[in-house]
């Protein structure tokens, strides 16, 4: 089992997360559980740009333990 998740600035998560499928199913991954994707910081910007929001952070940690759950 293997999954992964995506934090983007501005879009390209889901594109991503299809890529990061795909070469883990060509290392014999049999089952990718897609995990979300979740938007922070500025696209090109050296400074720091917006936090993951906490909403977002609950996403991200309720699908590590449905995640962890399933093993």
């Amino acid at each position: 089992m293997c999954g992964g998740i995506a934090i983007h600035a501005k879009y390209g998560g889901k594109a991503t997360l299809a890529h990061l499928k795909k070469l883990l199913t060509n290392k014999s991954c049999e089952n990718f559980n897609l995990g979300p994707v979740v938007k922070a910081g500025t696209l090109g910007s050296i400074f720091k740009g917006p936090s993951v929001t906490k909403a977002d952070e609950e996403l991200i940690r309720d699908y590590g333990k449905e995640f962890t759950n399933n093993i």
